[in-house]
């Protein structure tokens, strides 16, 4: 289970093993619209940009997804591909317009969260390895 709140204390976001992202109320633990269902399975990173105005959520099939959120005819989102395997966490620059993802594989991408554009293709390091590509 994930779980990230917008920085207001507004909306809490939570992603369990179904696949599925929902939102709540934290005042009044209500189900707030509906949920965001396209990932296949677990949901391994979750995170609201500073402003509140995006949610970027990496799944298990390997893929990084992006949100503009408005009124629920108005949702869009992005894709980005990059990592092989399970994506375990995703993190906003604190100006928001970069988005940080890291895999299983041992690799991390960073994204342009106003365009589709990404710089991926560094190896991270991170636990596994001491050498950069």
């Amino acid at each position: 289970l994930r779980l990230a709140f917008k920085r207001d204390g507004g909306l809490l976001a939570s992603a369990g093993s179904d696949g599925a992202i929902r939102f709540w109320n934290p005042l009044t633990w209500k189900q707030e619209g509906k949920p965001f269902d396209e990932f296949q399975r677990d949901i391994g990173g979750l995170a609201f940009s500073p402003d509140g105005k995006q949610l970027a959520a990496g799944g298990w099939d390997g893929v990084v997804r992006l949100w503009n959120l408005g009124p629920e005819d108005e949702i869009t989102g992005k894709v980005f591909r990059y990592h092989k395997n399970q994506v375990w966490q995703v993190a906003f620059s604190p100006d928001g317009t970069s988005l940080a993802s890291v895999g299983w594989d041992e690799t991390m991408g960073l994204w342009d969260t106003k365009s589709s554009n990404g710089k991926p293709g560094f190896r991270s390091g991170i636990g596994w390895s001491d050498s950069m590509e």
